[in-house]
């Protein structure tokens, strides 16, 4: 038995330097590789740009007690963004709504406006 600890990690191995969505053929099984290299540096780079996203919109919002809007963070931060012209600053919208979920943004409602601030008490965070 103690023969297949070396064997499986060298199939890991092979297995995770694969580059991008193919069938290899690994000590005669054939294997999707979906985690390899490729795909997991991809993966921490979104992790590290949702992070830096957060972060960013974090330190605006607690620059502006008062609250502020999605249109304005999302001018000021240079994220504006659209598809084909319509459907306008939804990824600062979207990255605002995991902050809210996580509350770490609160919302207010004045009107028909949405806007945000820091919750009272987590300033000194």
């Amino acid at each position: 038995m103690a023969w297949l600890l070396p064997q499986a990690l060298r199939c890991v191995g092979e297995i995770l330097v694969c580059r991008g969505p193919s069938f290899d053929t690994v000590h005669g099984f054939n294997v999707k590789c979906l985690w390899g290299w490729e795909l997991m540096v991809t993966i921490d780079k979104a992790a590290e740009g949702l992070e830096l996203l957060k972060e960013s919109i974090l330190e605006h919002v607690a620059a502006h007690p008062d609250g502020i809007g999605n249109s304005e963070i999302a001018r000021d931060l240079h994220l504006e963004s659209d598809f084909q012209g319509k459907q306008k600053n939804y990824l600062t919208w979207s990255v605002i709504g995991l902050l809210v979920n996580d509350g770490q943004l609160v919302q207010e409602k004045r009107g028909r406006f949405a806007f945000y601030r820091i919750p009272v008490g987590s300033e000194d965070r």
